[in-house]
C-alpha cells in the first residue's frame, strides 16, 4: 500500500505518517516549499513539494503510483480572512480529491472536525445531523462543513470510496499550539479560568486518532 498524505508536517499528519510507516506502508508526503520535514524524513517518507491549492493535474502527477489518500491538510486558525481559509480548506479539498480521482486512488480519507456539528445541546454521535447553527464568525467550522459537502459530492459523482473522520481537539507530541498555550497558562501566577469552571472540552491524543 502506498499512501499519499497531505498535512504531514502538522500535529495529526505527523502521527499519521509515523503510524503508517510503522506498519510498513509507503508514504508520499505533500509539503509546501520551506516546510520543516525533518520528522517525515526520519520516518522514511517520500517527500514531494506542492500545495493543496495547486492545479488538480499537478497534484495527480504527484499521486502517481499511490493507492490510498489521507487528506489532513488544513488551516486551523485563519483569523478573519475567509478567502484564505476557503482556498485551503474547501477549494484545497476539492483539488486533492479530484486529483485522487484522476490518479486512480483506491480509497480516500478526509480529515474533518467535530466542529461541523455546530452548537448542539445533545450528545453527538455519528448519526447526529449536520443542521445545527455554526458559531458566528467561526471560519474554521464553516470551512470544514463546506469541505465535507465537497467531499461527499465528489464521492457520489465519481464513485471514489471515501471515509470522513471528525476528531475533536487533538493534542500530542509535536503540538506547536494548543499544548504550548496550556503550558504557558500553567506557569502564570494565577491560572486563567474560562467560564464557570464547570465547562469541559473533548480532547483526543493524536496517536489514537
Amino acid at each position: 500500500m502506498r499512501v499519499f498524505l497531505t498535512g504531514g508536517t502538522g500535529l495529526l499528519g505527523s502521527h499519521l505518517a509515523e503510524e503508517l510507516r510503522s506498519v510498513g506502508y509507503d508514504v508520499v508526503a505533500l509539503n509546501r516549499p520551506g516546510s520543516d520535514v525533518a520528522f517525515l524524513e526520519a520516518q522514511g517518507c517520500t517527500l514531494v513539494e506542492g500545495d493543496v491549492r495547486d492545479a488538480t493535474e499537478s497534484l495527480a502527477d504527484l499521486m502517481a503510483g499511490c493507492t490510498h489518500l489521507v487528506h489532513s491538510a488544513a488551516i486551523v486558525y485563519g483569523g478573519s480572512c475567509w478567502p484564505k481559509v476557503r482556498a485551503v480548506n474547501v477549494d484545497g479539498t476539492r483539488n486533492v480529491l479530484m486529483a485522487a480521482v484522476k490518479a486512480g486512488i483506491n480509497f480516500a480519507v478526509h480529515v474533518s472536525s467535530v466542529v461541523v456539528y455546530g452548537t448542539v445541546e445533545v450528545t453527538v454521535t455519528e448519526d447526529t445531523p449536520l443542521d445545527a447553527d455554526l458559531p458566528a464568525g467561526d471560519l474554521y467550522a464553516r470551512s470544514k462543513r463546506e469541505a465535507e459537502e465537497v467531499a461527499r459530492e465528489i464521492e457520489e459523482e465519481h464513485r471514489i470510496p471515501l471515509s470522513v473522520v471528525r476528531p475533536c481537539a487533538v493534542y500530542g507530541e509535536r503540538d506547536r499550539l494548543t499544548a504550548l498555550t496550556v503550558a504557558k497558562f500553567l506557569k502564570l501566577p494565577i491560572v486563567p479560568l474560562l467560564g464557570p469552571g464547570e465547562n469541559t472540552i473533548p480532547v483526543v491524543y493524536s496517536g489514537n486518532v
